[in-house]
């Protein structure tokens, strides 16, 4: 009996003690902090990175083992480096080349070289090409298109026979690769051509070449919804669809 009461204190004790031991460790964790790299502003993509760009900011360190894991903690690995995606002021940057990468890199032949000085092709995905269309105000929203835009082409043919002229959606949700700025008289004239570039396959760039040749090109603007885009094939607009009579009243 005695032993079983000395057994049962033992135990409490060692069982106490267990609990006071994690619940200090819990505790620490909460005041422990660690820094990690956040934006200093608006940063956007394919943009080298510099040291007013970047900010640290501390955070619980186990919350930054559970959210960002990856997370940067000291700004001098990210100088000079490429952002590849856009990030928010304020949002913390992670160690992922798909989202950013050094700046340095090392080519097929041992040798060293500088993404900032490899131009444009190097931001378009390889299964990807640039192709350019010249667009009036109103192909272009306005010149209100941006650089990461989401658009659908819709193709109208330039043929003077009623009969045979039609428009038709040719490509859907293809993003704008870069758009030519346009200066606030021309803007305010809305007279003036711009050059949009979007990405595309290269089945569909082979298209699109046709297509800005024998006709008019227009970009209508996706929405930016996760979810919402509706990408379902829409009917060719003709003559007869707007005048089914053939214009007798």
């Amino acid at each position: 009996m005695v032993k079983s009461t000395w057994f049962r204190v033992i135990l409490g004790v060692m069982l106490s003690v267990i609990i006071a031991l994690v619940c200090n460790a819990y505790l620490k964790s909460l005041k422990d902090e660690v820094a990690v790299v956040a934006a200093a502003m608006d940063i956007p993509a394919q943009t080298a990175i510099t040291q007013e760009m970047l900010t640290i900011i501390k955070v619980n360190t186990s919350s930054q083992k559970l959210l960002v894991p990856d997370a940067i903690n000291n700004p001098a690995d990210l100088l000079g480096a490429i952002s590849m995606v856009s990030f928010k002021k304020g949002e913390v940057i992670v160690n992922d080349v798909k989202k950013v990468i050094p700046n340095q890199q090392t080519a097929t032949d041992g040798s060293k070289i500088n993404v900032s000085e490899l131009g444009r092709s190097f931001y378009i995905p390889s299964d990807k090409k640039a192709i350019s269309v010249s667009l009036d105000a109103e192909g272009s929203l306005g010149y209100s298109l941006k650089k990461g835009d989401k658009v659908d082409v819709i193709f109208t043919s330039s043929s003077t026979d009623t009969e045979s002229s039609y428009s038709a959606t040719i490509l859907q949700g293809i993003e704008v690769f870069d758009v030519e700025a346009i200066s606030e008289k021309d803007r305010a004239n809305r007279t003036a051509g711009q050059n949009v570039t979007v990405l595309v396959s290269a089945q569909a760039a082979q298209d699109l070449a046709f297509a800005k040749r024998k006709g008019k090109i227009d970009l209508i603007l996706d929405s930016s919804r996760v979810g919402e885009i509706s990408s379902k094939p829409q009917k060719p607009s003709t003559a007869q669809k707007f005048n089914p009579s053939g214009g007798n009243n």
